[in-house]
């Protein structure tokens, strides 16, 4: 999988508001795409493990970079 190396932001709109809306993408310095959630979405996920982030992470990668 991979993203489009030249743009800084990607937005992206879920059927949830506010899930996994935005990704800031930080390859010029190292391949990291950093996803932010909003309001509501953010405050459920960080009541998960790490592994849980994941798992509701990938999905909405897949979607947007295959």
């Amino acid at each position: 999988m991979c993203w489009d190396r030249d743009v800084e932001v990607i937005s992206y709109v879920s059927a949830e508001k506010g899930h996994w809306c935005e990704s800031l993408n930080l390859h010029a310095t190292a391949p990291i795409l950093l996803g932010f959630n909003g309001a509501t979405s953010a405050r459920q996920l960080e009541t998960h493990s790490d592994v849980a982030i994941v798992a509701e992470a990938m999905p909405v990668l897949v979607r947007m970079f295959s």
